[in-house]
């Protein structure tokens, strides 16, 4: 008790607002009151005390007759409590202040009041050593001095406290409101507890999207009443004055702290909020057409679409196998770099821990091709072989039919390699090659067509006298969707002839063949600003043929055919068309 008596000049602020100034007047009041109390209950008449003076000076008194005196016999107060009174301005103002009612018996606190309050309540020093007195006290009780009970029954009167009710001031309708009720007047106390104040958002797990929407505080008590303070995340409590966001995890406390002695504070309110993990929504890919064009429209402007809020997540893309690179804005793809068409890959690269990156979406642009119509014709030129090389063709002489070699023996080639018997000699015949060339039509652009065919006769000719290399060329007579060209392409075939050894369990270790040198022409044709190149290759052969993409093999002494394919290959505008 002696220590509640000590007390108000070192109260501290709550747990809910260290450094708040009127929660420590708060507390002092309530310290004050309960000092009240032990002075009733010890047998003190507070009727008679009018001012807040008076009721410290009383309370700081010793009392009389109190040797047989139940309770507390010392003073309630420490003598060192004293008042600053608030100035003429500072009645005005809204600040807290401290007034005494003497019909309740108690100090209260509120904002509102033209006579000057209490401004606060101090330890003043020199009071330390001041003597208040003593005071003569009645009481309910006191130990026996004149009986042999515990006690001796007076029949004396317990200062009450006046009932609680609820004042209502009335304004006649013809007349100024009356004046506010001063520090003499201050109205009953009415003591409830606050209500807690009201939180927008319950506790619980949102989308991050959502912590963008603040959190309210509403206080559902009577104005004037009480402040609203809250505390986000265990840091120091402040006053709410607007709406706050929160973060992912984030906790808010708050709690109605009440401004009057009239009131107690409210319960503490807590709320806690998390994020649930959340996926991003893959960037939707937009090109201004879907199609490259053949000869226009050969370039697509493509733009990527971010679905999700800013600020979480980066756009990546990648075209074909190409690595993922950032998305700075609108980028190019051109058909001359995807002459088969391309994939177009995006996603959305997640920043914040709270969302995954999304998944890859995916938009292909495909081709337009070309319509080709048309025929070949083909012929040989500009043979080269061994020292003795006998063939067909002279300089500058081209045909769709070339033969090597000689068939028949001289009579020095009989007596030196045969001893002169001509019957043992083997037989011989002159190999050759014939070109037919074919039609075609409604061919795409890149795709394989039959360009013609090419027969191959593996003769027996004398040794030094074959050929080890001839020029193809072919003539293209092309209708590109309605341009007509004409081209030559020139091919190099290797003729390379086998030694024979005549072994009859392997024909094939025999067999001469025909090697493409380069299956891709050396010169190239431009329709229209595009450029193309031409390949070819072997394909299906007869039963004495075999045939590898690049080689064709016949058997010694045999005949055989092979189909011969060619594409026309886009390799790119020399200039854009677009």
């Amino acid at each position: 008790m002696i220590s509640i008596l000590a007390a108000v000049g070192y109260v501290g602020t709550s747990e809910i607002v260290s450094s708040s100034k009127n929660q420590k007047l708060v507390s002092d009041v309530s310290t004050l009151n309960r000092s009240i109390d032990a002075y009733i209950a010890s047998g003190g008449d507070p009727s008679s005390l009018k001012d807040p003076a008076s009721v410290l000076n009383a309370l700081k008194a010793n009392r009389v007759n109190n040797s047989n005196a139940v309770g507390l016999v010392g003073a309630k107060l420490d003598p060192r409590i004293n008042i600053e009174t608030q100035s003429a301005a500072d009645a005005k103002s809204d600040d807290l202040r401290v007034y005494w009612s003497s019909t309740t018996n108690r100090f209260y606190t509120t904002s509102e009041g033209d006579a000057p309050g209490i401004k606060r309540f101090f330890l003043d020093e020199s009071l330390a050593e001041v003597d208040f007195g003593e005071q003569k006290q009645s009481y309910l009780f006191k130990y026996a001095s004149e009986d042999s009970w515990i006690w001796d029954f007076e029949e004396t009167r317990a200062p009450t406290r006046a009932a609680a009710t609820l004042a209502v001031k009335t304004v006649p309708e013809s007349t100024t409101p009356p004046d506010p009720v001063g520090p003499t007047n201050p109205g009953p106390e009415v003591i409830s507890t606050l209500q807690p104040p009201e939180v927008s958002r319950e506790s619980g797990t949102y989308s991050y999207a959502e912590f963008n929407q603040p959190v309210t505080l509403t206080n559902p008590n009577i104005s004037g009443a009480s402040d609203v303070f809250y505390s986000v995340d265990y840091a120091n409590w402040q006053l709410y004055t607007a709406p706050f966001l929160v973060s992912p995890g984030s906790r808010v406390s708050a709690q109605a702290i009440a401004k009057t002695t009239n009131y107690e504070s409210s319960p503490r309110v807590d709320k806690s909020y998390e994020a649930k993990i959340e996926q991003l929504r893959a960037p939707i890919i937009s090109p201004d057409r879907t199609t490259f064009g053949f000869f226009f429209g050969r370039t697509i402007n493509v733009t990527l679409i971010e679905p999700n809020d800013p600020g979480i997540s980066v756009l990546e893309y990648r075209i074909g196998g190409d690595p993922w690179q950032s998305y700075e804005g609108e980028f190019k793809v051109n058909r001359s770099d995807y002459p088969s068409g391309v994939l177009i890959q995006a996603r959305s690269v997640s920043l914040n821990p709270y969302y995954l990156s999304s998944t890859t979406s995916l938009r292909t642009l495909s081709l337009e091709t070309a319509e080709i119509d048309g025929g070949s014709v083909g012929s040989f030129s500009d043979p080269t072989g061994e020292s003795l090389l006998t063939t067909n063709l002279v300089t500058g002489q081209a045909s769709d039919y070339f033969e090597w070699g000689r068939d028949y023996f001289t009579s020095s080639e009989i007596n030196n390699w045969y001893y002169g018997n001509a019957s043992s000699a083997p037989a011989l015949d002159k190999a050759w090659l014939n070109y037919s060339g074919n039609s075609f039509e409604s061919v795409s652009g890149g795709t394989r067509f039959e360009v013609g065919s090419l027969e191959y006769h593996n003769g027996t000719i004398v040794a030094n006298t074959g050929a080890t290399a001839i020029k193809l060329g072919v003539d293209l007579n092309l209708d590109i969707d309605g341009l007509a060209a004409t081209t030559s392409f020139d091919f190099n075939l290797d003729l390379i002839n086998v030694p024979n050894a005549f072994n009859s369990s392997d024909l094939w270790a025999d067999a001469d063949y025909v090697k493409l040198a380069n299956p891709v022409a050396d010169n190239t044709i431009v329709l229209n600003g595009v450029e193309f190149q031409f390949r070819i290759e072997f394909g299906e052969t007869t039963s004495d043929g075999l045939s590898y993409f690049d080689e064709f093999y016949v058997l010694e002494g045999k005949e055989a055919s092979t189909k011969v394919y060619g594409t026309l290959v886009e390799i790119g505008s020399l200039d854009f068309n677009d």
